[in-house]
């Protein structure tokens, strides 16, 4: 699998940016998915909320390489 980590407000004040660019992220995934993937490789994400807050963002990022194994941030 590609392996797509990302970290964006899923909760909070700017909770709704977050959702529309998650959900638009996920449309785009099922449908590389839907014809096979990237090169016979399919795609998934991994997501965490971080509230808008550096802090959380950064702790998400080191998440996201040291456990998750993402491919791209």
């Amino acid at each position: 699998d590609i392996v797509i980590g990302s970290t964006m407000a899923l909760i909070g004040g700017v909770a709704r940016m977050g959702q529309s660019v998650y959900q638009g992220m996920q449309a785009c995934i099922a449908a590389l998915n839907s014809v096979g993937g990237v090169h016979h490789r399919y795609v998934r994400a991994v997501v965490y909320n971080d509230d808008y807050q550096p802090f959380f963002a950064r702790t998400n990022i080191n998440r996201l390489c040291a456990s998750d194994h993402t491919s791209v941030i």
